[in-house]
């Protein structure tokens, strides 16, 4: 085994299967779960709870489900919290608390549109889906690379005129969007465009966030190849839903100036590669180790009853990790500002107190991903700042 200096690298192996039964009238289901040939979790979900989840499917237009297919929706792994990158609540943390790393310069335009910064920082997920260009600009995938992943170039021409735009995109280009923009950004502060400056800046802080992330610089994004189907979640979004509010140590020094982007951003790339397989390995370890029993558990969520991974087993494998998640959270917030920053001198630190003046763009309308970002408004700053 080898170390890293973001952890120690472990071997693991687990298995688990998933068994439904249909207890069928009375309105009371019984879920069995078995984990191996040892242990068996038996959770009954009372009646009022598949109704209100039967009330969601409604209003979504669709037909109310038979029993096994309530049954079934609720154990379904793709409820096991589904989301990408940092999830909605950590690139919002992300982005709100890069703003109070930022110059008083910055702070007419930022501090007072930082909900904006905040709320929109998950833009760039929303258009995964609707723009086919847009998926790989959230990933790289340095071991498609193998040994030549240590000499990829920082410059975007370089890389083209070595690989196909094809392999390129095919692999990611996360590291090298970030480059496109932060040049946008600077011709925004350059324009004085007010809405360009706040789009673009809450999009490259989402886009910088998934670099930070381990699994983004992995083509076994979320344990497919290793039987670990839902790790991407678990690290990104449970971990940090569970503790960036009651542990994290989000208030960092000043934003600096980057006088070689590129390189830096690099570097953090290099370093989630090098922590992938950490994240991996040590999840599997501790799968072997503990009762399987203890792996998930169910909990209501905005109505509708999930399977997550249980808080005790979260709280093991957060333990293994060793600071990590608030680790490359922490550079995540560092790394937002000081792109923030450099595009801003880059341009000839324009005056944004001219923008002081007017409203604060409104907030989303509260959704079931926005009732958790809870970090303070708009008007004041983390708690202990």
């Amino acid at each position: 085994m080898r170390e890293n200096a973001l952890g120690t690298r472990h071997e693991g192996k687990a298995r688990r299967q998933i068994k439904i039964e249909d207890m069928g009238m009375g309105g009371l289901f019984m879920l069995r779960v078995h984990f191996g040939r040892r242990k068996k979790l038996r959770l009954k979900v009372m009646w009022m709870l598949l109704l209100s989840l039967s009330i969601r499917f409604q209003a979504w237009g669709m037909d109310l489900p038979s029993n096994n297919r309530i049954a079934n929706t609720i154990v379904n792994p793709c409820f096991l919290h589904a989301s990408v990158n940092w999830g909605f609540f950590g690139h919002r943390h992300i982005n709100y608390h890069a703003v109070f790393l930022l110059p008083p310069q910055m702070m007419p335009l930022f501090k007072k549109q930082i909900r904006y910064l905040a709320d929109h920082a998950t833009d760039p997920d929303q258009r995964r889906y609707a723009v086919k260009e847009e998926a790989p600009r959230h990933y790289i995938d340095m071991d498609r690379y193998g040994q030549e992943a240590d000499s990829l170039p920082e410059s975007w021409e370089d890389a083209v005129a070595l690989y196909s735009i094809d392999s390129l995109n095919a692999h990611g280009i996360a590291p090298w969007w970030i480059m496109v923009m932060k040049a946008r950004l600077v011709k925004a502060f350059r324009d004085g465009d007010r809405d360009a400056i706040l789009k673009l800046a809450a999009d490259l802080g989402h886009y910088i966030g998934d670099v930070h992330v381990p699994l983004h610089a992995s083509s076994n994004h979320n344990g497919q190849k290793t039987d670990q189907h839902g790790i991407h979640g678990f690290w990104e979004s449970r971990l940090p839903e569970l503790y960036a509010e009651k542990q994290y140590d989000l208030l960092i020094g000043k934003a600096i100036y980057l006088a070689k982007p590129e390189s830096f951003i690099w570097q953090r790339v290099r370093e989630s590669a090098a922590a992938a397989d950490t994240v991996l390995q040590l999840e599997k370890r501790l799968s072997d180790s503990l009762p399987s029993g203890m792996k998930f558990a169910y909990e209501a969520r905005n109505g509708i009853v999930t399977r997550q991974y249980a808080e005790v087993y979260a709280a093991a494998y957060h333990t293994l990790l060793s600071g990590m998640v608030e680790r490359r959270m922490r550079q995540a917030i560092f790394a937002v500002a000081s792109f923030w920053f450099t595009a801003w001198v880059d341009a000839g630190q324009p005056n944004l107190s001219i923008f002081a003046a007017l409203p604060a763009i409104p907030p989303f309308n509260p959704s079931a991903d926005d009732t958790q970002f809870q970090c303070g408004s708009e008007h004041s700053p983390p708690t202990g700042f």
